[in-house]
């Protein structure tokens, strides 16, 4: 027996009529029928007496009605909260910068949704969607489209430069690759992302990179520029949220994509419905 069977007597009980309440089922009359009559056989009880064209529950079948009733609203209930339940992977500065404004209001629009968040560099998110860890990925680095991972870009930001406000390069609003060479630089370590661009940037552009602080953690890349040890180079987002002067660099390859990602097979639930939904809202976007 399973829940359907008991979806299909309580509409039966309902409308009093197998042919009834196979239409509101969008099932045959038939298939209720046979649903009623192998309840009975199971259960080894009458539901109904059937007194002309009518089903009339016998008290056997009210006490039935009432128990089903119990038991597929408890059903429907645990089923809600799957529904309400999210987990969101996201890198760094996402987890840092949308991620809290995000839940506070998908929790605003319903108290009832739970999202619970695991924050780490990309490769470690996209690695938690494909090991089902997550049911939504946000990254910054680039990811095309691929047999498992559905990837719909979110937004852009880039890299720029950002220095403490006592800093000689306060004054500027732009540089240039070659005039940052000559500066002493905070950034992060060889192999994320964020670097890989940096590095990029420097040998193409054939400058000498003076790195005097390199850190793990943008906090720490920020804090170094705070105190004056070097110009950062950060993510937008981690510049205007930390009270630094930004001078944007001279260069297209400094742009970074965010990344809405899932696993292609994944069913879309109410609740990563809904963050989808507030993602891609202007007012987050602000």
């Amino acid at each position: 027996m399973t829940i359907r069977y008991l979806e299909i007597f309580i509409a039966v009980c309902e409308h009093r009529s197998t042919v009834k309440a196979a239409s509101r089922l969008h099932i045959s009359q038939p298939a209720v029928s046979l649903a009623v009559k192998e309840l009975e056989s199971y259960y080894k009880i009458r539901l109904f007496d059937r007194i002309g064209r009518t089903l009339v529950l016998t008290e056997n079948g009210k006490t039935f009605l009432e128990r089903a009733k119990t038991i597929v609203s408890m059903f429907n209930t645990l089923s809600s909260i799957d529904e309400q339940k999210v987990s969101v992977g996201a890198s760094i500065t996402i987890g840092t910068y949308m991620m809290p404004q995000l839940v506070k209001e998908l929790q605003e629009s319903d108290p009832e949704m739970v999202v619970s968040t695991i924050v780490s560099d990309s490769i470690s998110v996209v690695k938690a969607i494909r090991e089902g860890r997550v049911d939504l990925g946000l990254i910054e680095t680039p990811l095309a489209e691929t047999d498992d991972i559905y990837a719909k870009p979110l937004m852009n930001d880039s890299l720029v430069a950002a220095c403490s406000h006592s800093h000689p390069l306060c004054t500027s609003e732009r540089i240039s690759i070659e005039e940052l060479s000559g500066y002493r630089l905070c950034v992060r370590e060889k192999g994320c992302a964020s670097r890989n661009i940096i590095d990029a940037l420097f040998e193409r552009n054939g400058a000498d990179m003076k790195v005097s602080y390199e850190s793990i953690s943008n906090q720490g890349i920020v804090e170094a520029a705070r105190n004056g040890i070097g110009v950062a180079i950060l993510p937008t987002l981690w510049v205007t949220n930390n009270d630094l002067h930004p001078v944007w660099i001279d260069e297209k390859e400094v742009q970074r994509r965010y990344s809405l990602i899932c696993l292609k097979q994944k069913k879309m639930t109410k609740a990563m419905k809904a963050v989808e939904e507030k993602l891609f809202s202007p007012l987050l976007s602000q």
